[in-house]
């Protein structure tokens, strides 16, 4: 099991937010590459916004998952390995807000 911890970043008037306050997924250990896991969903208030995701290690580290950064979707990015998973405490995933401006 692999906790995810997630915080959202934003420099528009309305900040960006996840739908739950706490994802939770599972995943085989022989899982296929590029298998979703599990899909976190934000929303931002500004008009025309674009959302982009990013995920990284919270202590550091290698880790064999990634998040597709225009849907959320946490996905199986190389080989699994029980004993080596099991040891990555917590994720994060950014949710950033990108606003354009019309002119």
């Amino acid at each position: 099991i692999v906790k995810v911890q997630i915080f959202i970043a934003d420099i528009n008037d309305n900040a960006p937010y996840f739908d739950q306050k706490r994802y939770e997924g599972k995943v085989a250990e022989n899982a296929e590459i590029n298998q979703d896991v599990i899909t976190v969903k934000a929303h931002d208030l500004d008009r025309l916004s674009n959302l982009k995701y990013d995920l990284y290690a919270v202590h550091g580290g290698r880790i064999p998952f990634g998040v597709r950064t225009d849907s959320g979707a946490v996905f199986v990015k190389e080989p699994l390995d029980y004993e080596k998973v099991i040891a990555v405490d917590y994720l994060d995933i950014s949710v950033t807000s990108e606003c354009f401006l019309l002119s």
